[in-house]
């Protein structure tokens, strides 16, 4: 199979997740369990990456000690943006959450140049500034959508969450780029994602320990592990078309189209139509965004 049919899998499934997560976090009886559906997923999605790590490669066991801290943080920073990012789906209907998701990229460069002291070029800047207007619009979209209603203030909800989700997946990504440089892929998906793991499950054991009876109910489980799975057939499809292309700008680029297949889906799936061809407008100026920062 071509790396180009491996990435439109993957963000077609990548989407899927994303609209199971928001059909179990939108329930209003749910509302006070997010960070334990998150920390329960956490368990599928690691347990799914250990039965499809095969495919990428061998894990490599010796002299990790040395990076147990890096790895220990990314896990956990990745632990936080999960949890905030399912915050963000509990106050924001998919498409703005979707849009909003796509901080994390602007955060990226900036500490990628403080931290890694990668050079921040022209290209990347007007890519981050047509982003963050794509992000203001919908944003602006959002809280017209929230504006007399009950929950008016979901949009400012959904705008913390999603800042704070950005800022920990931008760090990670960071220490991911570090650690890459001293093991393999495989290797960093065991062990980062199994902190992850550790993570939001601790996450919810502090906030909502109640919410883990959840796993007794079997349709929220369904979705739960459906969204788990998702996610994990879709960061090892990722890393295989990655492999296969050996092209990291035009397979991040390819993927960032997830933004207007999940506001389609969920529009179908979900009912989620309001603002349908606003939010598409806005993802689009995002993707230009996108485009033009990984785009080199």
């Amino acid at each position: 199979m071509s790396w180009q049919v491996l990435i439109i899998l993957q963000t077609v499934i990548i989407a899927f997740s994303t609209i199971s997560i928001r059909a179990l976090t939108r329930q209003k009886s749910l509302s006070n369990s997010v960070l334990a559906l998150n920390g329960i997923q956490s368990v599928v999605y690691y347990v799914g990456i250990l039965c499809l790590l095969p495919f990428i490669g061998s894990i490599q066991f010796g002299k990790i000690h040395e990076f147990l801290p890096f790895l220990v943080a990314a896990g956990l920073l990745l632990a936080g943006s999960n949890a905030c990012g399912f915050k963000v789906l509990s106050h924001l209907d998919a498409g703005f959450g979707t849009i909003l998701g796509t901080l994390g990229a602007v955060f990226t460069i900036i500490f990628a140049a403080i931290v890694l002291g990668e050079e921040l070029n022209l290209t990347q800047a007007i890519g981050s500034v047509i982003l963050l207007l794509g992000v203001c619009y919908g944003l602006l979209i959002a809280r017209q959508h929230h504006k007399g209603k009950k929950n008016h203030r979901a949009w400012l909800w959904g705008l913390i969450f999603a800042v704070f989700s950005g800022l920990f997946i931008a760090l990670a990504l960071v220490d991911e780029k570090y650690l890459l440089g001293h093991m393999n892929g495989p290797t960093l998906m065991f062990y980062a994602v199994g902190f992850q793991m550790l993570g939001s499950l601790l996450l919810g054991a502090m906030f909502e320990p109640k919410g883990y009876r959840l796993i007794k109910n079997k349709s929220v489980m369904r979705l739960n592990i459906l969204g788990g799975s998702f996610r994990s057939v879709s960061a090892v499809l990722f890393i295989i078309a990655l492999v296969k292309s050996n092209n990291v700008a035009l397979v991040g680029v390819i993927e960032q189209f997830k933004l207007v297949v999940i506001i389609i889906l969920a529009a179908l799936i979900l009912k989620e139509r309001d603002r349908l061809g606003q939010k598409l407008m806005a993802a689009c100026v995002a993707i230009l965004g996108l485009v033009i920062i990984f785009w080199k």
